[in-house]
């Protein structure tokens, strides 16, 4: 059994919730007014939701979500127009998306269009249970059905709801424009990345609708962030009367369908000024010419009811003019316009009585018509049409009496006018009604003999007139053509003579009077043309000294309005400037624009010279050398000074540290250009073998342990891409050398056993010796001493001024890591074995067994395993898993996690971030950046307070090693040796 109801009485959120709970299958249907949507429920959830015409565009939301560009969207919706696919499935067909971008879009739209149905208060819904719509049935809806939880859907509606009822209270209708009120937001405004977006696209002036259909984000979301600019005094909506204004400027522009619908809204609106007559007129008018005569009709009678009630009756029969052609057959109009007949012309309220009679008369409403007639019989008394009229209604309305009366009235008034014709038929139409009326028979015999009578004079009348006309006409032709010439010679002189004649005009008048005073002295017009000629030339020497004085005063004037147009000019060019120094690049061009627009056509050339666009051109980051057209202009941020009316613009950018760019500019009235200039190398450089181990740090210099058995020193400034410098031989192909710096001296522990001592002097070994296993890790003890461990479990301990193994330990497993923290020596072994020896003598205090291998020794002694688990002297702790090695700055910790993230523990307080991808180094840090290097070949540049990208460069190999060179630079060191110079922070 299906269930009906009113939304009034039901409302949709319980709706949906009772057929939630029960677990319903089936279709429901909602309709209002003006729109109407299908919900099919599957077992309490909603799997499907079509729309009349889809108030939420599928094509749109994938747009928005960026799944699909511009020109893509574009081509689907041309082969939608020539198929009656939907856009969905072209897509899909196409492979721009796959079901899964699908699936999101769907889901998307329906929640958008559900949260949208929450806010309807009236309307009509019908649920039949069981039935499932015939569209589900086409193959394609198995990618179109979705599972939407209803309950999920109500709360977020009633949320909405009450933001919305809120937001309405500025934003009342989706169709109003709104206006930024500052041309650059606060410093300190807190944007997401989709309300920067938003932003973007309030500029220039816009309709909220048009704002919503652009966003990334939901109609609710988008409108939620245009109240936050409202309210935080960002932007404004846009008043009726500036409406109107933008209205009127699209119509200017031939932007017919945008005006008409700002029109309606303008007219619908409940604001001051919509209800206006003259306004109500124009907008009518408006859609006249649109075609709209309905709509129209409706607009304009609003504008005439409007005039009525203000007793501006002149206005109001105007209006009703037009309205008059639109729906001429409009009784109840024509009933209005009659009550201003006052302000019409005698004709046409005659026009109108005609034409309101007929339309009683055709309606059958005679005693309408009866009571019109009466109410002019004072104006229509003395007319016998009148009275014929008045008979035939009181005909009508069976007063046959009264009709007899009326024709004998108009009788009487035909008689008096002479007017046979109508006496005649007026007579006819008596005998007609009442062939009885006393004489009447006679009355017509009499009327019809006195007509033939008059018929046969006038025939012969004409004949004796003309008659007599030849007879003169042979005997005066020629004085009559003496006197044609004349007198034509002498009208033509008086028909120049007009009160606004010209004096060019007199004078032709003047030659036309003086030849008829000398050719024609005998005609009959010679002595009136010299009284006209005294005239005309009294007339011509008054115009002559008129004409004299008012060219100087316009000589005057004019000098006075150059003068007054040259300070103008001069004030908005300062004042242009001034917003230039203030930074108010668009308001400066706005000025000048508005200049060039008012005085085009009376700016001098010296003067049109002066007026050129601000464009500012910024790049991200700052400092490229910018180039027009072919030459070198400036450094960004740059200000470039554009002609009015400048062809197309080649900007070329280039800048030490990224990609150069060329940019073709065409003036579309922007005063800013923001550019983003890709990241790229300073330099490049390559080392000849693969790098696997971190890079050492020295005065000057880094030391790099290469997989070709050798290390490299390169320069730890600009030209560390230069010439590398090889020391220290080992084993290539295996693990590289262990380094091992102290003060100026840098050991190397080669895999194969030797260990080099090597001062940064010269860069000769102090001392060498080989160790009978291969090395496996080692580091610096007390700056006098290295400890070396290698892969039979022993620990060596070396003085670095000699070169002698002072204490060794017994063998074991295989020693991965050793540091010296706190006077003591602290090993792990593949064992997961850690052991405590005491210095210098190596004794073991201590041996603990762990269950996972150790990843790093911290600096206060605790052990850090593979999964991140911290095992202090007395306390546990759980960090993120370590990915890679653990750098140290400052004294904090930063490292890479296995779970994608990156980690810094200060102060006891560890925090993580994500990272783009997993990282193959630690970060590095410097004053203001932090870098990243991922496992995909991107480096990256984290602004230090942020956290966030501020750029990232792409790179042929994963970076083994990132560090800062003495000038600030940034070295990356990649695993497949090459290396690259990018830009950093400043010393």
């Amino acid at each position: 059994m299906a269930l009906k109801g009113h939304l009034q009485h039901f409302g949709l959120g319980e709706l949906f919730q009772t057929l939630a709970n029960h677990r319903h299958t089936g279709t429901l249907y909602v309709a209002s007014k003006s729109e109407k949507k299908t919900i099919y429920f599957s077992t309490g959830s909603i799997a499907f939701l079509a729309s009349g015409d889809g108030t939420v565009r599928l094509g749109e939301i994938l747009r928005r979500s960026g799944r699909i560009t511009d020109e893509q969207l574009e081509a689907a919706t041309d082969e939608q127009v020539n198929s009656d696919k939907q856009i969905g499935r072209i897509l899909l067909e196409q492979g721009v998306i796959d079901q899964g971008d699908l699936q999101f879009a769907l889901q998307t739209k329906f929640e958008e269009e559900l949260f949208e149905l929450l806010l309807w208060d009236e309307g009509d819904f019908e649920f039949v249970p069981d039935f499932c719509p015939p569209d589900l049935l086409e193959p394609m809806q198995r990618y179109t059905q979705v599972r939407v939880d209803p309950q999920s859907i109500i709360l977020e509606g009633l949320r909405q709801l009450d933001e919305s009822q809120i937001i309405r209270s500025r934003l009342p209708d989706p169709r109003i424009w709104v206006e930024r009120s500052v041309s650059q937001l606060p410093l300190d405004a807190d944007l997401s990345t989709y309300e920067k977006m938003i932003w973007d696209l309030c500029d220039p002036s816009r309709s909220v609708a048009q704002i919503q259909q652009d966003s990334p984000e939901t109609k609710f979301r988008t409108l939620k962030s245009l109240y936050r600019f409202i309210e935080e005094g960002w932007l404004h909506p846009l008043s009726f009367g500036e409406l109107l204004q933008v209205a009127r400027q699209l119509r200017r522009h031939n932007q017919r369908e945008d005006a008409l619908e700002l029109y309606r809204f303008l007219r619908d609106w409940a604001a001051p000024g919509s209800q206006d007559p003259a306004f109500l007129d124009e907008a009518g008018r408006f859609l006249i010419e649109f075609g709209k005569k309905r709509e129209a009709s409706e607009t304009l009678l609003k504008a005439f009811e409007s005039h009525r009630r203000a007793g501006d009756l002149s206005s109001a029969w105007e209006v009703g003019r037009v309205l008059r052609d639109l729906s001429a057959s409009d009784l109840d109009f024509l009933q209005r316009l009659w009550t201003v007949r006052t302000a019409a012309s005698p004709r046409a309220v005659v026009e109108l009585r005609r034409e309101l009679l007929t339309a009683l008369k055709r309606e059958g409403r005679f005693q309408d018509a009866e009571v019109l007639l009466t109410e002019i019989e004072s104006l229509e008394a003395d007319r016998s049409e009148y009275w014929i009229s008045r008979s035939e209604i009181a005909l009508q309305l069976g007063h046959r009496d009264r009709a007899v009366m009326n024709l004998e009235n108009a009788g009487q008034i035909a008689a008096r006018s002479d007017d046979r014709q109508g006496s005649i038929q007026i007579a006819q139409r008596l005998y007609e009604l009442d062939p009885k009326i006393p004489g009447i028979r006679s009355r017509i015999d009499q009327l019809l003999q006195k007509e033939a009578g008059a018929r046969r004079r006038k025939r012969l009348r004409q004949i004796y007139l003309g008659i007599a006309a030849l007879i003169l006409v042979i005997l005066a032709v020629p004085t009559i053509r003496y006197e044609a010439r004349a007198r034509t010679i002498y009208q033509k002189g008086l028909s120049l003579q007009t009160a606004n004649a010209k004096t060019h005009e007199l004078k032709l008048a003047h030659q036309q009077l003086l030849q008829v005073i000398e050719q024609y002295r005998f005609s009959t017009v010679a002595g009136a043309s010299r009284e006209a000629l005294e005239r005309v030339q009294n007339r011509i020497e008054e115009l002559t000294s008129n004409e004299r004085a008012l060219a100087i005063e316009q000589a005057r004037k004019d000098r006075e309005s150059r003068l007054a147009r040259d300070l103008q000019i001069k004030g908005v060019l300062n004042r242009s400037e001034t917003e230039i120094q203030a930074g108010r690049y668009e308001e400066s061009r706005a000025m000048l624009q508005k200049l060039l627009e008012e005085l085009d056509s009376d700016l001098s050339a010296a003067q049109r010279a002066q007026i050129r666009y601000p464009l500012l051109i910024e790049t991200q980051p700052t400092g490229a050398t910018v180039s027009i057209n072919g030459e070198k202009r400036g450094i960004t941020p740059y200000l470039y000074k554009m002609p009015p009316g400048a062809e197309k613009l080649t900007i070329e950018l280039a800048r030490r540290g990224c990609e150069p760019l060329v940019h073709l500019h065409s003036d579309n009235g922007r005063a800013k250009l923001q550019y983003s200039l890709p990241r790229a190398p300073l330099a490049t450089g390559a080392l000849p073998g693969g790098i696997d181990r971190p890079v050492s740090r020295l005065p000057h210099h880094f030391a790099v342990p290469c997989r070709d058995g050798y290390v490299y020193l390169l320069a730890a400034d600009e030209g560390a891409t230069g010439r590398a410098q090889r020391t220290s031989i080992g084993i290539a192909g295996h693990p590289s050398a262990q380094l091992v710096t102290t003060g100026n001296l840098l050991i190397t522990a080669a895999f194969d056993g030797h260990v080099n001592c090597l001062n940064d002097r010269t860069w000769e070994n102090e001392w060498q010796i080989r160790l009978d296993s291969p090395i496996l890790s080692a580091t610096a003890v007390d700056r006098t001493s290295v400890a070396i461990g290698d892969e039979s479990g022993r620990v060596h301990l070396i003085n670095i001024l000699t070169g002698q193994v002072v204490a060794r330990t017994p063998p074991g497993f295989p020693i991965e890591l050793i540091e010296e923290r706190g006077g003591v020596l602290i090993t792990s072994d593949r064992a997961s074995r850690v052991q405590i020896h005491e210095l210098p003598g190596l004794e073991l205090l201590e041996m603990q067994s762990m269950s996972l291998p150790v990843a790093e020794i911290l600096p206060n002694g605790a052990i850090l395993l593979t999964d991140g688990t911290v095992r202090g002297a007395e306390t546990t702790q759980r960090w993120p898993a370590p990915l890679t090695r653990i750098r140290h700055h400052d004294e904090q910790m930063y490292y890479g996690s296995k779970d994608g993230q990156w980690v810094n523990v200060k102060d006891h307080e560890l925090y993580t971030y994500p990272a783009p991808a997993p990282l193959t180094c630690p970060p590095m840090v410097t004053s203001d950046s932090i870098y990243l290097a991922d496992v995909e070949g991107r480096i990256h540049s984290l602004a230090q307070s942020e956290k966030t990208i501020q750029w990232s460069i792409e790179v042929d190999s994963p970076a083994a090693d990132l560090r800062t060179t003495e000038d600030g630079l940034i070295l990356a060191f990649l695993r497949s040796g090459k290396l690259l110079l990018l830009e950093g922070t400043s010393p």
